[in-house]
């Protein structure tokens, strides 16, 4: 294989422009409703990025984090379906057992090409 790291060089990004495609963000607390309950899945819970993207060609990675759950070892709450924008993320989880007044943070990470 003819390969060469030289050759890939030309193409690095300075440390500053590589970091300008990271971002990170964490919703507000979002708290169970029984309508959520009724329905498995939660309504939409917001992201934003601090600054936003240049459009939407990025890659992200959802968690939802339990801030207070009736029962903790209970199966967690995922990432069902998101919409994403350049100024962040809608997010709806689903929520197979759930329990009204579950308090929930979701974050999100994101890479752009």
């Amino acid at each position: 294989m003819n390969f060469s790291f030289n050759k890939l060089a030309g193409t690095r990004l300075a440390f500053e422009n590589a970091v300008d495609k990271i971002k990170a963000a964490r919703s507000a607390t979002y708290t169970v409703t029984s309508a959520d309950v009724s329905n498995k899945y939660t309504a939409p819970i917001s992201l934003a990025w601090d600054a936003p993207f240049a459009d939407t060609n990025y890659t992200c990675d959802l968690a939802a984090e339990g801030v207070s759950l009736s029962q903790p070892t209970k199966d967690g709450y995922a990432p069902a379906h998101f919409t994403k924008t350049v100024n962040g993320l809608s997010v709806v989880l689903s929520a197979p057992n759930a329990t009204a007044g579950d308090t929930l943070v979701v974050h999100a990470f994101a890479i752009h090409d």
